[in-house]
């Protein structure tokens, strides 16, 4: 009995121009708000690992293109709300309670990772004039490297 040889099909497999959606594969990390990330995660073919807000002590914000003016009450909301919640761990407040009172703005990360079809399948919703700015961004960043040269239809 002749033995067979996988080398041919790997060899061919590389070598196509032809790529197959099921076997691509990309993993990101990505910082973004607290807004963004509740719309992340709702992409439930993806994989998330979300850096945790119980353990983890408040570290920035990211606020959406405003004017001036509400740029500066969101900043200044955001940092009295920060102040409240370093005033309650003072007070002996655990960390997981005492994070109900931080932004959304809040800076968190996430490690995403899913198959090349499923990117795809994000970057259809998110990369839409409707989608919020801040996903919308993220997502043409995604598509930069998914897809090098190419650029969406959908950007405004």
């Amino acid at each position: 009995m002749e033995k067979l040889s996988d080398e041919p099909l790997l060899y061919s497999f590389l070598k196509s121009p032809h790529e197959d959606p099921r076997h691509g594969f990309y993993a990101f990390w990505i910082e973004m708000s607290r807004v963004a990330s509740h719309q992340f995660v709702r992409h439930r073919r993806l994989s998330f690992t979300q850096r945790s807000g119980r353990v983890t002590k408040p570290e920035g914000f990211i606020f959406p293109e405003v004017n001036d003016e509400a740029l500066r009450l969101m900043r200044e909301h955001a940092e009295m709300s920060v102040k409240l919640y370093e005033r309650l761990l003072s007070m002996g407040v655990r960390m997981e309670d005492a994070r109900y009172i931080l932004p959304s703005a809040l800076r968190t990360a996430i490690f995403v990772s899913g198959r090349q079809s499923d990117w795809h399948h994000f970057l259809k919703l998110r990369l839409d004039r409707s989608a919020q700015a801040e996903i919308r961004r993220i997502a043409e960043i995604i598509a930069s490297v998914i897809n090098p040269g190419t650029r969406s239809n959908h950007s405004p």
